[in-house]
């Protein structure tokens, strides 16, 4: 998300100067990360884990969640990357997508 808002900063300051299209951009941006990140945590809780979390653990980088999940992030980038072929920003789009 940092990286999300420094490319909106860079944007905004070498763009024309329209803070809302630059503002649209960034909701646009964010949400490229975000829905994929919330769909793979509601499969997580409803279908893996049957909404059972142990709360302590996922605080403890020791505990039964780790520190991190290989499939997990794997199915974030693969998400990530199958949305970007669509990336349709206002003044941003995917160089193969007609005007």
């Amino acid at each position: 998300m940092i990286a999300i808002a420094i490319a909106n900063a860079i944007l905004s300051y070498f763009g024309d100067g329209d803070f809302s299209t630059m503002f649209l951009n960034f909701i646009f941006l964010m949400s490229y990360a975000l829905i994929p990140w919330t769909a793979i945590n509601l499969v997580d809780y409803y279908v893996l884990r049957r909404g059972q979390y142990s709360v302590a653990d996922i605080f403890d980088p020791d505990g039964i969640y780790g520190r991190y999940n290989p499939i997990a992030i794997g199915a974030l980038v693969f998400a990530v990357l199958a949305e970007s072929l669509s990336f349709r920003c206002i003044t941003i789009r995917a160089p193969w997508l007609p005007i």
